[in-house]
């Protein structure tokens, strides 16, 4: 962490010029005061440089291009006042390639950032956050409710998703998937604060390095809560070309070797630092990858402390879930569909028939028990439970009813 700091501060100037006690219930999408509806990249730029507080509303996709500060494409915002950016299903795609930042948004004032009902794509960046970066040293918090934040490439940190801001990061029923980073957290960084995830997948995305998944140093610790983090990888070979972009063998060196709690592995799907505390219920940790590397892949490597709050199913040890009910050990496999449309607004990897996750949290009689929050849907808004039980992640599988098959009696 903080292998890029000096090229923060350069995007900077451009750009100028229980659960902790408890996580969120299932975020509810939010409103502001009158805002913005929007329609092409001028309006969305205007409207999120210059909207003092309340909503940006998209009309349509919106194609960002080579409009942006000093030429290149990010759309800036340096305001202190809270924003809400609610997509209704639309995407905010970068096409820019002139230049080291296209990246897609940037928060470099105190206002806290929502992102609801949209996806964002094709963000790269010689910073960080390919496709949102905050950076504000205070308190702006993100949330992000119903979206998609995928094919974002950054050669700092955070292929997705950067955070270097002491707020909370707070991801619901979003899928966070196909990100690349040139250094740590593929899918998201979160350098401070605390960092909660409930109800979504977090799947193929890949640094460099480790930590193909979430990298955190979050002070006030990770927790995930009906979550499917899975099949992010490890691969030394990505590197960073000039326009931001991320590459396959380059030429360029990799990034110098992390110290790592084993030697001869790679954490793939999640870090978390000293200091913090990783919580986890209902979450399935699995398949680590990597590429171009005899080391092995593990699922994480947790330096602070971990806390579980039971149900967890992960495919090795090095999460430290030893709740009574937790399930962690090599042989263990999630049985888990491809990334697709499973229903919803965002993809989701389904439970297979017989996969251990299905119906894995008992339901007493009163409902499934929780986590200390209630949490009655599956990231598709499907209830939980629809068999005997829960299914672990965040995915809940609708078991079809049998037929009723009458046959006819012999009448003569």
């Amino acid at each position: 962490m903080g292998g890029s700091r000096s090229v923060r501060l350069m995007v900077r100037l451009l750009a100028l010029g229980g659960l902790v006690a408890a996580p969120l219930a299932a975020a509810v999408a939010t409103s502001g005061p009158a805002g913005a509806t929007v329609t092409d990249d001028a309006g969305f730029r205007t409207a999120w440089t210059t909207q003092a507080t309340g909503t940006i509303d998209l009309a349509n996709d919106i194609v960002l291009g080579c409009t942006g500060v000093a030429g290149a494409g990010v759309s800036v915002r340096d305001l202190g006042t809270p924003i809400v950016v609610d997509g209704h299903g639309h995407t905010i795609t970068q096409t820019c390639r002139v230049g080291s930042n296209n990246g897609v948004l940037n928060q470099l004032g105190e206002g806290d950032v929502t992102l609801q009902n949209l996806t964002i794509t094709g963000g790269q960046t010689n910073g960080d956050g390919g496709g949102l970066n905050m950076e504000e040293p205070d308190t702006p918090s993100l949330t992000v409710i119903n979206s998609t934040i995928a094919g974002n490439q950054a050669c700092g940190v955070g292929g997705g998703i950067a955070h270097d801001t002491s707020g909370t990061v707070t991801i619901t029923n979003s899928t966070i998937s196909g990100n690349t980073t040139g250094d740590d957290g593929g899918a998201v960084d979160v350098d401070e604060g605390q960092l909660t995830v409930t109800n979504s997948t977090i799947t193929g995305n890949t640094a460099p390095r480790g930590e193909g998944g979430i990298d955190s140093d979050a002070s006030q610790g990770v927790t995930l809560v009906y979550t499917t983090l899975t099949g992010n990888t490890v691969d030394p070979t990505v590197s960073c070309d000039d326009g931001g972009s991320t590459s396959q063998a380059s030429g360029k060196p990799s990034p110098p070797p992390k110290v790592r709690a084993q030697a001869g592995t790679v954490d793939a799907n999640l870090f978390t630092s000293e200091g913090e505390t990783f919580r986890a219920f209902g979450t399935v940790i699995a398949n680590p990858m990597v590429a171009n590397t005899t080391d092995t892949p593990v699922n994480c490597d947790i330096s602070g402390s971990s806390a579980s709050q039971g149900y967890n199913y992960a495919s090795d040890t090095t999460c430290d879930l030893t709740a009574s009910t937790d399930s962690q050990a090599t042989t263990n496999n999630p049985n888990l569909g491809a990334l697709g449309a499973n229903g919803g607004s965002t993809q989701t990897e389904l439970p297979l028939i017989g996969s251990p996750l299905i119906n894995a949290i008992p339901d007493p009689g009163g409902g499934c028990p929780e986590s200390p929050t209630t949490i009655t849907t599956d990231q598709r808004g499907i209830t939980r439970p629809q068999g005997p039980g829960c299914d672990i992640g965040a995915v809940e599988v609708v078991v079809a009813a049998t037929p009723l098959v009458v046959t006819p009696s012999f009448t003569g």
